[in-house]
């Protein structure tokens, strides 16, 4: 099949430095950047010649650079970023029209500066142009940016606006490049405060000296910080290659493996088991919810999101069959038996016995056949990581379509898992999120800010109220439903058993052994019941959830229409992400418990 899921390699670069360098070693800076981008395409050619050979990245590799476009080592990166062929994301933690940008320039340079900062901006791929929460009473102050309101604009302010700047590029971002003089600085958004973030979130951190000639070094470890320059390290091809190629690990062999199961999926139609349960869950549940409203819809048409999502479906369909699979042949059994316990007697009494017998015990191995079936083909563990993926890429196709840069979780490593097994969901995963980027967007423009509020409140918070609202009462009146089932079956169970009973004690009509008769009868009654259980447990606990997320989604949908600045709906909306890709993270491990009803 065709690799939908990594069309290309995609590798994401960050720029943080000092605003002065000195007039002696700009050209040397200038060399040395050159060289780390050269040593990063590299390496981003090497990682994708080594999928070739797997055959995924069938397209060129895409190289980016995130960067906040500050005077100096910032700009100088993107130009040179630029002529290299790699694409700008410029991440501005203020408006670009805001005369905030060159503040610290003498008053002749000011204007050149926000002239060049608006040509950069002109060709890069996408702009978000942040607007940090401003102090009490900043906008009396400065509202036409008199020197008294340019002086309200502390050192402290603008730290925080370039601290949280410097964070979302962190955040999406594979590899960061430092101009850094050597020396320690303790405010928060510095070079140095850049740079301890990145290595904690065990970024590769190329480091150039702004202060003195040395070569280029490659830092993977706050250890390796303040190290002598000296200190071997493997060049920053090599760090790509090591890091992300598909030949140093089993990355390569689970990918192929999963594309293997996607390709089987593919063109495989749905168990008329499976349709039939659709059919049986919309006929059960059409009362309690053809009432309730359900909600707006917007498509999700990226490739990589539909392999995901149609695979989590087919599985889904098929871990939903073995349970309908076991629980026919279950209840055919116990027919087998009742059929036993009332068969009249005459000359066909003993052959019709023995073929019910062996009916009943072809049943009961079938049944449990088919439990061991799906166990092998891990339906129920195929759904959770396809699930998984699909539900993080949409997450974060939306948060990117609507420029709000929240990675739903992804540098946290628990949400994928340190399984050897998942070594391919994390790469996949990462690879996607970095080739999207994000889009566009002014959060200081009033038209932008009312739309994005209406889109996030439709479609982001609304559409997912109104799901698991619906999800709620469905998954309520399916486990009543399913409740009710089981024990009927249970106690039509317990009467044949009565009746054999009575027959072998009372009437003295042999039908079978007591001991062989319980047996025959409970047995397909407890697969069927624990499968039961387990369905009901699983709706139970979708139930719970679905109406927790759906009354915590009210609540946000009612602060973001009521959000009026860009960093107030910011604030909110990754709250809401958060809170959702908390969902998803707990959604996998309810699933990874154990399964009821293997025990």
């Amino acid at each position: 099949m065709t690799k939908a899921f990594l069309p290309r390699f995609a590798l994401s670069l960050a720029i943080t430095g000092h605003r002065r360098i000195p007039a002696d070693q700009a050209d040397r800076v200038g060399r040395q950047l050159d060289e780390v981008l050269t040593s990063a395409r590299a390496g981003a050619e090497a990682v994708s010649a080594q999928g070739r050979r797997w055959g995924f990245f069938p397209r060129p590799p895409l190289l980016r650079l995130a960067s906040c476009l500050s005077e100096g080592s910032d700009r100088m990166a993107a130009f040179q970023a630029l002529a290299a062929g790699c694409k700008l994301q410029a991440i501005l933690p203020f408006p670009v029209r805001s005369p905030v940008h060159g503040l610290d320039l003498p008053p002749a340079e000011q204007a050149a500066s926000r002239r060049e900062l608006a040509a950069l901006c002109r060709t890069a791929e996408s702009v978000l142009e942040l607007v940090p929460a401003p102090p009490p009473g900043w906008q009396e102050l400065c509202a036409d940016f008199s020197p008294v309101g340019q002086d309200s604009l502390s050192e402290s302010f603008r730290q925080r606006a370039y601290l949280e700047a410097g964070c979302v590029m962190l955040e999406h971002s594979d590899i960061l490049i430092a101009v850094w003089n050597g020396k320690p600085q303790p405010a928060e958004g510095s070079t140095y405060d850049m740079l301890c973030r990145a290595l904690r979130r065990r970024m590769p951190v190329c480091l150039i000296d702004s202060s003195r000639d040395c070569p280029v070094r490659i830092v993977q470890s706050p250890d390796q910080l303040l190290c002598p320059a000296g200190q071997d390290a493997p060049p920053l091809d090599e760090v790509v290659v090591r890091r992300w190629g598909l030949e140093s690990g089993n990355t390569a062999e689970q990918l192929r493996q999963t594309d293997s199961v996607l390709g089987s999926l593919t063109g495989r139609p749905v168990p008329r088991l499976a349709r039939l349960w659709n059919s049986f869950q919309k006929f059960v549940t059409r009362s309690g919810v053809s009432r309730l409203d359900p909600g707006p819809y917007r498509e999700e048409t990226r490739p990589d999101f539909l392999v995901f999502d149609n695979a989590a479906n087919h599985c889904a369909a098929m871990h939903r069959s073995s349970f309908l699979g076991l629980a026919l042949m279950s209840i055919l059994a116990v027919l087998s038996a009742a059929l036993a316990s009332v068969w009249p007697g005459g000359e066909t009494h003993h052959l019709a016995l023995s073929v019910l017998g062996v009916a009943e015990a072809f049943l009961l191995a079938g049944a449990i056949g088919n439990v061991l079936q799906a166990r092998r083909r891990g339906w129920q563990k195929q759904l959770t990581l396809f699930r998984l993926a699909a539900e993080v890429l949409r997450l974060n196709s939306f948060a990117a379509s609507l420029g709000i840069p929240c990675s739903c979780g992804f540098s946290k490593q628990s949400l994928y898992g340190d399984e050897q097994g998942e070594a391919w969901l994390p790469y996949v995963l990462r690879n996607s999120l970095r080739e999207r980027g994000f889009s566009s967007v002014d959060m200081s423009d009033t038209a932008q800010i009312s739309a994005l509020r209406e889109d996030i409140a439709a479609y982001l918070i609304h559409s997912q109220y109104c799901y698991h609202r619906r999800n709620s009462v469905s998954c309520r009146i399916m486990a009543e439903t399913i409740e009710k089932i089981s024990g009927l079956v249970f106690f039509i169970s317990l009467l044949v058993v009565g009746i054999r009973f009575f027959c072998n004690v009372f009437l003295d009509t042999a039908i079978l052994d007591p001991a062989l008769s319980f047996l025959g009868t409970i047995g397909p009654v407890l697969a069927t019941s624990s499968q039961a259980v387990a369905q009901y447990a699983e709706l139970k606990r979708l139930s719970i959830r679905s109406a927790h997320l759906a009354k915590e989604l009210n609540c946000y949908l009612k602060q973001i229409r009521e959000a009026r600045s860009g960093s107030e709906l910011r604030t909110i909306t990754a709250s809401v992400l958060e809170l959702m890709n908390k969902d998803v993270y707990d959604w996998k491990e309810q699933y990874n418990m154990p399964d009821i009803s293997l025990s």
